[in-house]
């Protein structure tokens, strides 16, 4: 089914079907699995975009989540010294935003690079795909004290749904910035299926090929 305005879609209901892993099926405030009886890996699936007024559902988050880990090396000097060039001022919403917008307005596409870099090489290149710049925006939201987790998952373009990535800034809840598209929050046709650091998008190889989609309800 056809979505012709995607960036605009507030709510999205759907048949998602050949998931490899249960683990894959993350309910939160923007989105709901559930498991439809009968048929293995397949879910209705209901998604909204971002209220601003979402009361806090979470705990406090992990204090890794502004720490380094692997590819996310957001203690290195050149990242901390953008971090706080380009977001210095303004709340954590405020500077969550700034750093979206610096990382596509500074970052070129190229469909290429089919490996993962760490924070530090994509700053240095600046050129990459999705995965790139949510790791790029990551690692730099990371070194500004921003909590923020990479997601991983899909997103509808160009006629059909692809494998995509952003990321999640905690600020007393959780809100999704999509730094390939802009600093807004992200539409409804973004569908998380991991979360957590870079490496946990790994898990969507085993679901690559394999994810079909019927869209229900849209609007």
């Amino acid at each position: 089914r056809k979505l012709d305005r995607p960036r605009e879609t507030i709510r999205l209901v759907m048949k998602l079907s050949g998931l490899s892993s249960s683990e894959l099926a993350i309910s939160d405030h923007r989105q709901t699995f559930a498991p439809i009886a009968g048929e293995s890996g397949s879910y209705r699936v209901s998604i909204a975009t971002e209220a601003p007024d979402v009361p806090k559902q979470d705990p406090d988050p992990p204090a890794h989540l502004t720490r380094p880990e692997p590819y996310l090396d957001s203690n290195d000097a050149v990242v901390v010294r953008t971090a706080r060039e380009v977001a210095s001022d303004g709340t954590p919403h405020d500077r969550a935003k700034a750093l979206a917008r610096w990382v596509k307005s500074n970052m070129a596409v190229d469909y290429t690079i089919g490996t993962p870099r760490s924070c530090t090489e994509i700053l240095g290149k600046r050129r990459g795909v999705c995965r790139d710049y949510a790791t790029l925006f990551t690692g730099l939201a990371r070194a500004a004290g921003i909590p923020t987790r990479t997601v991983g998952g899909l997103v509808y373009g160009d006629g059909r749904f692809y494998y995509h990535a952003w990321a999640e800034c905690w600020m007393g809840r959780w809100l999704a910035l999509d730094p390939t598209m802009g600093d807004g929050p992200v539409d409804a046709t973004h569908i998380k299926l991991t979360q957590g650091g870079v490496t946990d998008m790994f898990r969507l190889v085993g679901a690559v090929g394999k994810i079909g989609i019927e869209v229900l309800e849209v609007s």
